[in-house]
């Protein structure tokens, strides 16, 4: 996936909108805080693998065990505020 399609998908959830809805600006604000911090540091925990010169992104070593873990942390906040 290109970093262009990451921050248009990850600007839609922030935005609780669709992604043909996303702003211009929310897509730029997204994308600017996974180039300039966001992507290194998931390349570095090993969640994604990012190609800086074409933009890319694809899955790293722990995105399957990163999302289990999200997954589990949103079951127990869920169950501990009710909201099942």
């Amino acid at each position: 996936m290109n970093v262009g399609e990451l921050a248009e998908a990850i600007a839609a959830i922030e935005a609780n909108k669709e992604i043909p809805e996303v702003s211009s600006e929310e897509r730029k604000n997204v994308y600017i805080a996974l180039t300039q911090l966001h992507l290194e540091t998931l390349e570095e925990s090993g969640a994604v693998t990012y190609h800086e010169r074409s933009k890319h992104v694809d899955r790293g070593d722990t995105t399957s065990g990163l999302a289990q873990l999200i997954r589990h942390f949103e079951s127990v906040c869920e169950t501990e505020t009710g909201n099942e």
